[in-house]
């Protein structure tokens, strides 16, 4: 019975934040056709090298300590990591924002990188304060947030865009969207009881070390593979390739994201479950759970790749439809990301980091030596792309297979967690 109800509130749980999630994403997608016809593939273009900056920053600017605010059993330990965190973050982007001026990357304008700068901080505010919802257990919050910050952020995109605001606008909109959504989670970081200091900050900080050392380095890596292709395309073929590029990934990141988080949530508190009461069946979950994702993502992609260059030039108009064949391509790559981003926490759960970080670098070095390939041969943008996203898709079955061994290991020979 008490097994039963841990499952049907994990579900619940996972209902109320994908409910949110799939709000947010419709609004997204409804909104993009018509965006799309107010600013152009540049202006697109500098907006989505914004967001892959703030993405790759955010790793660093919360050093992962967003994963360590759900372990502190005493509410004094989570106000010093959460301090000593928020203080990183507003070095961290600081540095981003004048790094982005002083190497040029939005041609030396210095209101986009002050945007950028701020939409890191906010966006880094929001991934620590969504833990402590999770820790109060108000799961409906979460996905209330998540809906109101694409709702904010796609309003104010528009209004900027009517009022003639470029590229600007759209990077201001997600900023002031995440700025919503740090402020709706503001209140539970003023339930945090106890002192706050440096020496208590240290003190956290070295208690929860493998975050910022060890999975930090993970994340931003898996990051940083996943980004290639559109700074492969920025840095190669301009900011035109860079728009079309993130237009296709929004779209393409709409059932990703919407299944990856509803099925991840459920594995990830099932997977913990089990191995909190040193359960079996942890290796049959996850092979359901794969197959399950990847039938999905196959006729998912199966769709994408048949219909993209006809249904985003409909959608977006014929400037876009370059998009259309670089969705095309991506198509590849659909059901290898659903798939891995529904079980990329097994190897924090696990304990089994330096192993995934070895094979990130792998993955990296993989997407990498596959761009340069593709710009050696002076292949166009859509073969380039089709090259980088199989690559991408090897090193996620490579990555599936690692923690099918690491999970067949721990069931077979009881290797210690």
């Amino acid at each position: 019975m008490a097994l039963k109800k841990a499952r049907l509130a994990g579900a619940r749980s996972a209902l109320l934040i994908s409910g949110g999630t799939l709000v947010g994403q419709v609004v997204t997608f409804v909104a993009l056709p018509f965006l799309a016809r107010i600013y152009s593939p540049a202006e697109f273009g500098v907006y989505s090298l914004a967001l892959t900056i703030t993405a790759l920053g955010l790793p660093i600017a919360v050093l992962r300590l967003d994963r360590a605010l759900l372990l502190p059993p005493l509410e004094s330990t989570t106000k010093s990591l959460l301090w000593a965190a928020l203080a990183i973050a507003v070095v961290v982007s600081a540095v981003v924002g004048a790094g982005t001026w002083l190497f040029g990357t939005f041609d030396r304008d210095p209101v986009t990188s002050v945007l950028v700068a701020i939409l890191l901080l906010t966006s880094a505010a929001v991934a620590l304060f969504v833990p402590l919802a999770s820790r109060s257990g108000n799961y409906g919050s979460l996905g209330i947030r998540t809906a109101t910050q694409s709702a904010s952020s796609t309003a104010a995109q528009f209004a900027f865009g009517l009022a003639g605001v470029t590229s600007a606008g759209l990077v201001a909109g997600a900023a002031i969207g995440s700025s919503v959504g740090a402020t709706l989670l503001s209140p539970y970081v003023r339930r945090l009881r106890g002192r706050a200091s440096l020496r208590k900050a240290l003190a956290s900080l070295r208690l929860y070390w493998r975050f910022p050392v060890i999975f930090m380095p993970i994340a931003f890596l898996t990051l940083l593979a996943q980004q290639m292709p559109l700074l492969f395309g920025a840095s190669v073929f301009g900011l035109s390739a860079a728009g079309v590029i993130g237009m296709a990934e929004r779209v393409v990141a709409i059932p990703v994201t919407l299944l990856g988080l509803a099925v991840g949530t459920v594995f990830e508190s099932e997977l913990a479950r089990s191995l909190r009461e040193r359960g079996g069946g942890l290796l049959q979950r996850y092979l359901q759970t794969s197959l399950a994702l990847a039938i999905i993502g196959l006729l998912a992609g199966a769709v994408l790749g048949l219909l993209a260059p006809w249904g985003l030039t409909l959608l977006f108009g014929e400037e876009w439809a370059v998009a259309g064949q670089v969705a095309q391509a991506m198509s590849i790559v659909v059901a290898t990301r659903l798939v891995v981003s529904a079980t990329k926490n097994l190897t924090q759960l696990l304990q089994r980091g330096l192993d995934s970080l070895g094979l990130e670098i792998t993955r990296v070095v993989l997407v990498a030596g596959t761009a340069g390939i593709a710009l050696v041969c002076g292949l166009d943008l859509i073969a380039s792309l089709w090259l980088i996203y199989g690559a991408l898709a090897i090193s996620d079955v490579a990555t599936w297979c690692w923690g099918l061994r690491v999970l067949r290991d721990h069931e077979r020979n009881g290797v210690p967690l």
